[in-house]
């Protein structure tokens, strides 16, 4: 992954922005995929949409994954 991100027309039903990122395509740092994980989505915002494989958000910090696993009522 480059680390240039496109950034895309928004969500229809999002404030947040749309960024054209590949999850797909992270690469490992020295064998380490954490570290290619954090490279990839240096300067990224917090929250972001991303259109590829049909569309999804993206969380880019362990914090809001964490509290997105643990609530069911509202995320799915």
């Amino acid at each position: 992954m480059s680390g240039t991100h496109t950034l895309i027309e928004p969500a229809a039903h999002s404030r947040k922005p749309a960024i054209d990122f590949d999850w797909r395509s992270i690469c490992p740092i020295g064998g380490d995929l954490h570290l290619g994980w954090k490279k990839a989505v240096e300067g990224l915002p917090d929250v972001f949409w991303s259109s590829r494989y049909g569309g999804h958000w993206v969380l880019t910090r362990a914090a809001d994954m964490e509290r997105v696993y643990q609530d069911l009522e509202h995320f799915s």
